[in-house]
């Protein structure tokens, strides 16, 4: 092996990490819009039902 396929060996694993690590930060974003998207509409909803003089459970 000479030290082109030396080179294009590590480019080729350095190109693979970075997907690897870009994917899952994406992962991680999404999971994470997701989990505040969720806390947003609880809170909402218990503040509307408390806005309306009844509990959140009540309205269930």
């Amino acid at each position: 092996m000479n030290e082109s396929d030396v080179d294009v060996k590590r480019n080729l694993e350095s190109a693979m990490m970075t997907s690897a690590f870009l994917l899952e930060e994406a992962v991680i974003s999404n999971d994470g819009v997701s989990i505040a998207d969720w806390k947003k509409s609880r809170i909402s909803n218990y503040d509307v039902s408390m806005s309306t003089g009844g509990s959140y459970e009540q309205q269930r």
